[in-house]
């Protein structure tokens, strides 16, 4: 039997990246206890502690803040919350002059001024860079923040329909850890893995660890999700076989200018969710006790270039707000013990007829990438939506064969594939309710965008069901509704 760590805590952030760490900044400097969990290492996980640098846009003056917000809506083809976007445009620059008193500096010009650049999508230049999660790692451990790396989340854990806590599986001291907290900041990154990256490392521009947890996990803990059909592809350079690298970024220059010795081209990759769990103002999601930011979070529908500022600008909101949350509830023990048997009955079953996780996560994404992340129609994302079926029935085949449960890797991939499977659902069912094209979302037989889809995809889970709800942009009311 596994040993189980019971931890309290007034906020639990789930998540080391940019969004997580400025949450757990704002959370601790607003008094609050804070632990902060990381599926990898605190600032060198995710999306943003993989890069080299982050781009970082915000309106250096004030005059440019009706600019940007048009950029943005625009970009967003009218599916963004305006209310949100209002609040990153406003804060951005407040965030972004942060970073600097972190230790973070900025590209200047010789009079010692930001030197802002333009990028696309933008009307202005306001694009500044380098920006490294990092720099907030360190003024995590400064704070003396609680952290526990190369730890897994599992479950959130409810009680009178509230988020009290989490289970998570601890890799270093193989131990399980049940969190009691007052409030959970979701902070997970996206899904870029769905579309498959282990053999082909073209198809995803995102590291490893980016699933889709935090989407599988809000969604079983009743929360809404939206937009789940928008993945950004993005063009990347990619190099020949003999070369036997693959390179983003500084990689174009490189190959330009060593074109007679290499072959170079442009290669599409998976690069970015603009969807997510539903927020508001605070960065609070549906369900009371939960709040998400970063790429995790819907409703803003942000680019990958804009991404980052809205890790910070939402970030710091997540924590401030679930820095003030109380809660008297305990964890109910039962569901502790349900989690902890399910986690321990995939280590430990001998199937019949035995699978590896990898072979049953390379159905998923093989799928995806073919059916779904380059070319959509009807017949595609049905093929792949009758495939997560036949993936859903492989799951309990799925065998660990290493059985020790200290840095075991084969184990969470097995866990990985149920979050995956659940987001891959997600969004097949909303890639098939939208019949037109906008935005990043294309459908080859619906190549036009039509205004009767001007409105979002909400995905929740009612009971066991999979539900699924359009609604207008104007209106808000519910157009179509589908149950799975």
């Amino acid at each position: 039997m596994m040993k189980i760590r019971r931890i309290e805590t007034d906020v639990l952030v789930i998540g080391g990246g940019a969004a997580g760490l400025r949450a757990a900044l704002a959370a601790s400097d607003a008094g609050a206890k804070v632990t902060l969990i990381d599926k990898g290492l605190v600032g060198r996980s995710g999306m943003s502690g993989t890069l080299p640098y982050w781009n970082i846009p915000a309106p250096v003056i004030p005059e440019d803040k009706g600019r940007y917000f048009e950029d943005l809506m625009r970009a967003s083809c009218g599916l963004s919350n305006p209310k949100l976007l209002k609040i990153l445009v406003d804060e951005a620059r407040d965030r972004v002059l942060e970073l600097e008193e972190y230790g973070n500096i900025f590209t200047r010009d010789s009079t010692g001024e930001v030197s802002p650049a333009h990028a696309e999508g933008h009307s202005a230049a306001r694009v500044l860079t380098p920006a490294y999660s990092w720099i907030m790692a360190m003024q995590l451990f400064k704070r003396g923040i609680t952290v526990y790396d190369e730890t897994f989340t599992t479950c959130l854990v409810r009680a009178e329909d509230r988020v009290v806590g989490a289970v998570a599986i601890g890799l270093k001291e193989a131990e399980i850890l049940a969190i009691k907290a007052n409030a959970v900041v979701l902070a997970t990154g996206g899904a870029g893995h769905i579309f498959g990256m282990d053999t082909r490392l073209w198809q995803s521009t995102n590291p490893i660890e980016l699933t889709g947890d935090g989407y599988a996990l809000a969604y079983q803990a009743g929360a809404e999700l939206v937009d789940m059909e928008f993945n950004q592809i993005a063009l990347e350079p990619q190099y020949s076989r003999q070369f036997g690298q693959t390179q983003k970024s500084s990689a174009l220059a490189m190959a330009r200018a060593l074109r007679s010795t290499m072959t170079f081209q442009e290669t599409p990759s998976v690069h970015h969710f603009l969807g997510g769990v539903v927020i508001d103002e605070k960065a609070s999601t549906t369900v009371p006790g939960l709040y998400a930011c970063g790429e995790v979070a819907g409703g803003l529908h942000l680019k990958a270039t804009d991404q980052f500022i809205g890790c910070l600008v939402f970030g710091k909101r997540a924590g401030e707000a679930a820095a003030r949350e109380k809660c008297d509830l305990e964890m109910p023990l039962d569901a502790i013990k349900g989690e902890v048997e399910r986690v321990v009955s995939i280590l430990t079953r001998s199937p019949k007829d035995p699978l590896p996780p990898y072979s049953v996560r390379r159905k998923l994404m093989d799928t995806m990438w073919r059916d779904v992340g380059l070319s959509k129609s009807e017949e595609s994302l049905n093929n792949a939506l009758k495939v997560i079926e036949e993936v859903k029935d492989l799951l309990p085949r799925m065998y660990v064969r290493d059985k020790s449960r200290t840095f075991n890797k084969e184990w969470v991939e097995a866990l990985e594939a149920y979050n995956m499977v659940i987001v891959a659902e997600m969004v097949v069912r909303a890639s098939l309710m939208r019949k037109e094209s906008r935005g990043v979302f294309r459908r080859v037989d619906y190549p036009r965008e039509d205004d009767r889809y001007l409105g979002n995809i909400f995905v929740k889970k009612v009971g066991e069901q999979m539900v699924l709800e359009f609604r207008r942009t104007t209106e808000r009311e519910v157009i179509e509704k589908v149950v799975a």
